[in-house]
């Protein structure tokens, strides 16, 4: 079904941020995408979808199981290959993503990225060389959504990586506005992940947030 927590609040951010344009007009980046739903969700709902994964294999099985057909001759541009549907809506790129730029991606720039956990699981140092990747790809009036955790780091070193709105911050603070739009308690009684979190020692508390950031 994808991810909750951004599908909840997803239609009312488009209607607020794009209130002219139809999902057809809007392209949408997603970063470490392995074989997540919410590419297929976005590209049935008519936007125009590129991700980027690291491993073939998550990519062959994104397509095979939404089975999309893809075009015969895989799509180049300058030393990447993507993978794509016949119809071009839906692209993914394989490589390390610090190699791809506004000159070898399909789009220079995109007005939706969706996050659904590429920041929280990069290594603190490749953080700041991140945020200013995914900035530049950012249009000047685009979206940047960013699922996270935030936990006691006393108690737990992650995976998944701690990301609140401070740390974010920090990171596109002099260029973004960085604004929290929903959170999910995970340790709550009803909460299904719940044992699963104690289990590695967090009690104290633990949220899924989504973040929205915006350039200033």
């Amino acid at each position: 079904d994808g991810n909750a927590i951004m599908w909840k609040r997803f239609p009312q951010l488009i209607a607020d941020n794009f209130p002219d344009r139809q999902p057809h007009e809007l392209r949408v980046f997603v970063p470490l995408c392995g074989k997540a739903k919410d590419m297929y969700l976005l590209y049935k709902m008519g936007f125009t979808v590129t991700g980027v994964e690291f491993v073939s294999q998550p990519i062959a099985e994104f397509f095979a199981e939404n089975s999309i057909t893809t075009q015969n001759t895989p799509m180049t541009k300058t030393d990447k290959q993507y993978t794509a549907s016949e119809d071009g809506r839906m692209i993914i790129g394989q490589g390390d993503l610090f190699t791809f730029t506004p000159e070898n991606l399909p789009h220079a720039e995109y007005d939706i990225i969706w996050d659904r956990g590429s920041l929280e699981a990069l290594n603190l140092a490749d953080r700041e060389k991140y945020a200013n990747l995914l900035v530049s790809m950012l249009k000047s009036d685009g979206v940047y959504l960013i699922d996270s955790k935030d936990y006691d780091v006393t108690q737990y070193g992650g995976p998944p990586l701690k990301a609140n709105a401070d740390d974010i911050q920090k990171l596109v603070g002099d260029r973004c506005s960085v604004q929290e739009v929903s959170r999910k308690d995970l340790l709550s009684p009803d909460n299904p992940s719940r044992e699963k979190w104690m289990k590695k020692g967090i009690t104290n508390y633990m949220f899924e947030i989504l973040h929205l950031v915006k350039k200033l």
